[in-house]
C-alpha cells in the first residue's frame, strides 16, 4: 500500500475501523466519527495529567543517570585493554587479535541473551532485568582483579555478556510510560545516554590507569556499576502487571517471542543499522593504544607518554559530540523525518570516515571521530524510535532485545575485524573498511526501510506510526 492510498484499520477493544486518507490521522478519523479521546493523556484532568508527566519524566531521567552509570562502569577498560594483556603473557602481533578476541568473546553471550532477558522483563517487569544486569556486572568487573591469565580474562566477560544487558530493558521501561508524542524525545534522551557514557567511561578509564592502574580501574568500575543498580531500585517505581501466560509456553518461549517480534515490518533493517553502526564505531577500539603513539601531540607527564588518557580523550570527543546531536536529533526528525535522517547521517559518518586513514597528530583523529560521532548522533534517535513506534507495548522489551543483540554483534564483530585488519593490513586499514560498512547500510535503509505513517495501536487509542507497505 502507498503511503498516499487510504488504509483501513481496526481500533483496539472498541471493535471499530476506520479508513486512513492523506493528509489526515486515523485517530483524527475516528475523533469526528465517535468523538474519542485523541489519547489516554488527553482525557485525564489538568491535575492527574501533570501528576502523570512529571511521572515519565523523572523516570526518564532516572533511566537516562543510570544508563550513564552503568556504561561507564562497562567502559572502563576500553583505552588500556591491548596495554593490559601485554601484562598477560601477550605480545607482538597478537596483541590486536586477542584485544578482537576479547571483545568478541564478551559480546556475543550479549548478543545470544539480549532475546531471552527481553522477554522475561515483558513477563516479570523491565525493572527487575535492570538491576540483574547491573549486579552482575558489578561483580564480574570486581573478579577482573584476580585474574591470572588472558584465558581467565576471556572467561570472566564472557560471563559479564552473558549475564548482564542493561540497555534494552531501559529503553523498554522508557518507551512503556512515555507518551507517543515525546517518543522520539525521549529515545534521543537515551541514545544521548549512551554515548555520553561511553565516551565518558573511556575517558575516565584511561585517567585513572595512568594513576591507579589496572586493577584500581577494574574496582572503579565495578562501583560505578553497583550505584546505578541502585540508583534504578530508588528511583524508579515500575507499576508492572504481568500478562496472563499463554498455554504451553516453556524454557524456549523467549525465542519464539523473538521469532515472533523478528517478523514485525522494518524491524530487521533497523537492526542491521544498529549492528553496521555499532560495528563501524568500535572497530579501530584495537588499534587505536598501537597507532596513538605514532602520532604527533601526544601528551605526556615527567616524560611518560600518555597513551591511556590520549585513546580515552579520543573516544571521550566522540561519545560526547554523538550524544549532543542525538539530543538536538528530535529537531531533525521533525523537519526531515526517520527515513532522511537516518539515510543522511549513516552516509554522512562513512564519508567523514576517510580522513582517518591519513592523519598524522592526535588532534585530526580526535576531530575525525568528532565529525564521526555527530553524524551517527544524528541518525540513530531515527532507528530508536521506529522500534519504539512500530512495536506493540506487550512486545517491546523482546524487540529492543532483538536490536540490543544486534547492537552486541556489532560490538564483537567490530573489534575482532579490527583487530584482525589491524594484525594484516596495519592499523590503519580499519578506517576505510569502516567507511565502506556504514555506506552500504546507509543503502540498505533508503532501499528497505519506509516513512512511517500514524495508525492505532493494538493496544490503546493513541497513535503511533508504522511503516507503510
Amino acid at each position: 500500500m502507498s503511503m498516499r492510498s487510504a488504509s483501513i484499520t481496526r481500533v483496539a477493544n472498541t471493535g471499530v475501523t476506520a479508513r486512513t486518507i492523506p493528509g489526515r490521522s486515523c485517530a483524527t478519523a475516528l475523533r469526528a466519527r465517535y468523538r474519542v479521546p485523541y489519547s489516554y493523556m488527553h482525557s485525564l484532568s489538568p491535575t492527574r495529567r501533570a501528576a502523570a508527566s512529571s511521572s515519565w519524566r523523572h523516570t526518564l531521567l532516572v533511566a537516562f543517570g543510570a544508563q550513564v552509570l552503568a556504561l561507564m562502569g562497562f567502559t572502563l577498560i576500553f583505552p588500556f585493554l591491548p596495554l593490559y594483556i601485554q601484562t598477560l603473557g601477550v605480545h607482538g602481533r597478537a596483541v590486536p587479535v586477542w584485544a578482537g578476541v576479547i571483545s568478541f568473546g564478551g559480546a556475543l553471550p550479549l548478543a545470544l541473551m539480549g532475546p531471552v532477558w527481553g522477554s522475561l522483563g515483558d513477563r516479570y517487569g523491565r525493572k527487575p532485568m535492570i538491576i540483574r544486569a547491573m549486579g552482575c556486572g558489578a561483580v564480574t568487573m570486581a573478579l577482573l582483579i584476580v585474574a591470572p591469565t588472558v584465558w581467565v580474562l576471556v572467561a570472566l566477560l564472557a560471563l559479564s555478556g552473558l549475564l548482564t544487558g542493561v540497555n534494552a530493558p531501559l529503553q523498554a521501561l522508557v518507551t512503556t510510560v512515555t507518551p507517543r508524542a515525546e517518543m522520539g524525545r525521549a529515545m534521543g534522551l537515551m541514545l544521548a545516554g549512551i554515548f555520553v557514557g561511553v565516551a565518558l567511561g573511556p575517558l575516565a578509564g584511561g585517567v585513572l590507569d595512568d594513576h591507579l592502574g589496572f586493577h584500581g580501574t577494574f574496582a572503579c568500575g565495578a562501583g560505578l556499576l553497583l550505584a546505578a543498580a541502585l540508583l534504578v531500585l530508588v528511583g524508579i517505581d515500575e507499576r508492572f502487571v504481568r500478562p496472563v501466560p499463554a498455554p504451553g509456553r516453556g524454557l524456549l518461549a523467549p525465542f519464539r517471542d523473538f521469532r515472533a517480534v523478528a517478523l514485525t515490518p522494518g524491524l530487521l533493517p533497523i537492526a542491521l543499522v544498529l549492528f553496521m553502526a555499532q560495528a563501524s564505531s568500535t572497530a579501530p577500539a584495537p588499534v587505536l593504544p598501537l597507532l596513538v603513539p605514532h602520532l604527533a601531540g601526544l601528551p605526556a607527564a615527567h616524560g611518560v607518554p600518555q597513551t591511556s588518557t590520549a585513546v580515552g580523550l579520543i573516544l571521550a570527543v566522540s561519545g560526547l559530540c554523538a550524544a549532543l546531536a542525538s539530543w538536538l536529533a528530535p529537531r531533525l526528525l521533525e523537519r526531515y523525518g526517520y527515513r532522511r535522517a537516518l539515510v543522511g547521517g549513516l552516509a554522512l559518518a562513512g564519508v567523514l570516515y576517510l580522513p582517518a586513514f591519513v592523519v598524522g597528530a592526535v588532534w585530526q583523529l580526535a576531530l575525525v571521530r568528532a565529525a564521526v560521532g555527530l553524524a551517527l548522533g544524528a541518525a540513530l534517535p531515527a532507528a530508536g524510535a521506529i522500534i519504539g513506534l512500530t512495536t506493540p507495548s506487550h512486545q517491546r522489551g523482546a524487540a529492543y532485545g532483538l536490536t540490543s543483540s544486534a547492537e552486541s554483534c556489532g560490538f564483537a564483530v567490530g573489534p575482532l575485524v579490527g583487530g584482525s585488519l589491524g594484525a594484516l593490513l596495519g592499523v590503519r586499514a580499519v578506517f576505510p573498511v569502516s567507511t565502506l560498512a556504514l555506506l552500504v547500510v546507509a543503502m540498505v535503509v533508503l532501499l528497505r526501510v519506509r516513512e512511517p505513517v500514524e495508525v492505532v495501536d493494538d493496544d490503546t487509542s493513541a497513535p503511533i506510526l508504522m511503516r507503510a507497505t
